[in-house]
């Protein structure tokens, strides 16, 4: 089918096909076929919130989610290792990265000026055991660098 056929087929899919087509091109990283497809999109003009509002709401939701990906991942990764024999230094480096996204998630939380339990909520660690004693320096600062740069 010639490229101008498949662009008129794009008109014609709901809103939903549409989306999940651009993220499927996104995530192939096809310019092309996404220019394809965010130009067949019908477009609406649109009162809204301030702009700043929106993206900090979304970050704030987006840290939490992210947040909760990251430490729900590393736990379970530190409580396998400490059940498997010869893989207690492994448990330990997993206890240190947990930690250190503690004491990041509690830096960055202090430094927007936003509830860490709100995020510790959304992210389901409300209740959780926090490890921040065993933290580094140096994945403290990494740590940060992503939660922060999630937020913005």
């Amino acid at each position: 089918m010639k490229p101008e056929q498949v662009n008129k087929l794009y008109n014609k899919l709901t809103p939903q096909e549409q989306a999940a087509l651009c993220f499927d091109a996104a995530i192939r990283q096809d310019k092309n076929e996404l220019d394809s497809i965010v130009a067949s999109i019908e477009q609406h003009t649109y009162k809204c919130l301030d702009y700043r509002y929106r993206k900090r709401v979304m970050g704030l939701y987006m840290l939490g989610l992210f947040y909760g990906g990251m430490y729900w991942k590393t736990r379970t990764l530190m409580t396998a290792a400490a059940f498997v024999p010869d893989c207690q230094q492994e448990a330990h480096l997993f206890l240190n990265k947990l930690s250190s996204m503690d004491v990041a998630l509690i830096a960055v939380c202090e430094q927007i000026k936003v509830d860490i339990i709100a995020v510790r909520t959304l992210a389901g660690c409300i209740g959780e055991p926090t490890f921040n004693q065993w933290a580094e320096p140096e994945q403290v600062a990494e740590y940060t660098e992503i939660l922060l740069s999630v937020v913005d």
